[in-house]
């Protein structure tokens, strides 16, 4: 994770995995059978933290879903904000076939599933569209996601930069988002 951080995906080699790690340069041949392993491994990990993430935002909310999805909304953007070379390579899709290895593909779906299971608690209750739950999660993860890439990228600097600035505009774009999918 740090080598991806300090130089993104070109970093990672298993020479430089054992060197940072202090072992032998056979040693995570152990492990990985090449690079695209390493990366699936570093990729995986990467789902799992943002995971954890969403599900203690869940966990600290309300048992509204409104709150649960704003709370998961600055949740992601701050671990983008705090892991912006993970996300990108996490959501990128070029370096690896996320299909190709089932564990890594498992976990990055669980991200997915919890936001899902958040809408259709809202649907249940009553305070969400009844439109497909997975159209509206991948409506909810495109916004988040391209709001969080934004912040990432420097793009939104004019809101951004000042004190509270990404918290707001995390706010504002999943508020836009939720009064589109709320049940009138």
């Amino acid at each position: 994770m740090e080598l991806l951080a300090e130089g993104g995906v070109a970093a990672l080699d298993l020479r430089k995995v054992a060197r940072k790690a202090g072992v032998s340069h056979a040693a995570p041949y152990r492990h990985f059978e090449d690079k695209g392993e390493l990366i699936a491994a570093v990729i995986e990990e990467g789902f799992s933290q943002l995971y954890n993430s969403l599900q203690h935002a869940v966990d600290m909310s309300e048992a509204n879903p409104t709150d649960q999805l704003q709370n998961i909304s600055l949740a992601y953007v701050e671990f983008a904000v705090k892991n912006p070379w993970s996300v990108r390579e996490m959501f990128s899709g070029l370096t690896i076939d996320h299909n190709a290895y089932p564990s890594l593909y498992a976990t990055s779906k669980k991200v997915f599933g919890l936001i899902e299971s958040v809408i259709v608690s809202g649907q249940e209750s009553g305070t969400l569209k009844s439109d497909d739950s997975k159209e509206l999660t991948c409506i909810f993860l495109s916004t988040i996601h391209g709001t969080a890439l934004l912040i990432i990228e420097n793009h939104m600097q004019p809101i951004t930069s000042r004190p509270g600035g990404i918290e707001h505009l995390a706010r504002i774009s999943v508020n836009a988002l939720i009064n589109g999918i709320k049940k009138t």
